[in-house]
């Protein structure tokens, strides 16, 4: 009779039954996880093929739309060029046609304001060559056409031939109305223009930048009248010295003009009779007015004929000289 061990026994039915454990628990579920992830890299796999597919045909239809898109850029730089050298020839025809035409149209202006400028000056240069030769030939002939330059200067009273402007500068303004503000007496500043007129080398001094600001202000205090000091310290330290001469004449208008008082300078070759002079302050009265007229003769030479006065800013040319210059001016812009 066979003996049966139980332990061994025992030991088979706990071993069935560890199988059917670790098959039940861990087996099947790592076999399952196992499958899963093969199926999932399967289907990554597969994704990935789809995806490298799908970019070979994407690149494959770039690279057919650039092509296209290649071709038909030459086929538009290639019209846009045909077009532009079109339009390009176009203009230039119309350039050249339009530029012939313009240069015939100068050119006709041209010589009609040439026939015209000649026209008007055979004239005037007639009558400076006859006011020359009268002027060599000298005699009563000349000092007549010298008044009669004076009379018709009077019968146009100063109206627009032969005026224009001698501007004084904004800065010789501005401290030519401090001057007056000041209220320095007229004879002090009239001292104080003549130390300027008889000793020039002050300016020099006054203006000089290497010299110090307290050595000038020594040299004022020194030879100008006490009123002026102040007023010439400050014209000293902003560097103005060389537009005293203006500051004073632009003085000068602002006091007369004030006192309702005008002043002329009147440059001439031949003195104007008694009558003309009247006139001609009868004239700068009206013109500017004021109740009183002073005019400076200055005799000038140089002028050749005929006379220049100068109220303030304004300039009344009747000269030889002035008519010259103008001439010339009139020559060389034609």
């Amino acid at each position: 009779m066979i003996e049966i061990n139980m332990n061994l026994v025992y030991t088979i039915i706990n071993v069935i039954i560890l199988y059917l454990l670790l098959r039940h628990f861990l087996i099947k579920p790592v076999t399952d996880i196992m499958e899963k992830r093969k199926q999932l890299i399967a289907d990554g796999l597969q994704s990935a093929q789809d995806a490298q597919d799908g970019a070979l045909k994407m690149k494959q239809e770039y690279e057919a739309a650039l092509n296209g898109a290649k071709q038909e850029s030459v086929q538009i730089v290639e019209n846009a060029r045909k077009s532009a050298k079109a339009e390009y020839d176009r203009i230039l025809e119309e350039a050249g046609n339009k530029a012939d035409s313009m240069i015939a149209s100068a050119k006709e202006t041209i010589r009609i304001e040439r026939e015209e400028t000649i026209h008007e000056l055979k004239g005037e240069i007639t009558g400076l060559a006859i006011a020359s030769a009268a002027k060599i030939a000298g005699g009563k002939s000349d000092e007549e056409r010298e008044s009669q330059l004076f009379d018709q200067f009077l019968r146009e009273t100063g109206e627009g031939h032969g005026n224009r402007k001698v501007i004084c500068s904004s800065s010789a303004v501005r401290y030519a109305e401090t001057l007056f503000e000041l209220n320095i007496p007229k004879e002090t500043i009239e001292k104080t223009r003549e130390i300027f007129s008889e000793v020039p080398q002050i300016t020099d001094v006054l203006d000089n930048p290497t010299i110090r600001q307290e050595k000038k202000e020594q040299v004022i205090d020194k030879v100008f009248p006490r009123e002026m000091r102040n007023f010439l310290k400050i014209v000293c330290r902003y560097r103005k010295v060389r537009l005293l001469g203006e500051i004073f004449d632009a003085y000068d208008m602002r006091a007369d003009e004030e006192e309702q008082i005008v002043r002329a300078v009147l440059f001439y070759t031949a003195l104007p009779s008694e009558e003309q002079k009247k006139g001609m302050e009868s004239f700068l009265c009206r013109k500017y007015g004021a109740k009183r007229a002073y005019i400076e003769m200055k005799k000038d030479d140089s002028l050749i004929g005929g006379f220049i006065l100068r109220v303030g800013n304004d300039e009344y040319d009747r000269s030889t000289k002035g008519r010259l210059d103008r001439l010339e001016q009139r020559l060389t812009r034609r």
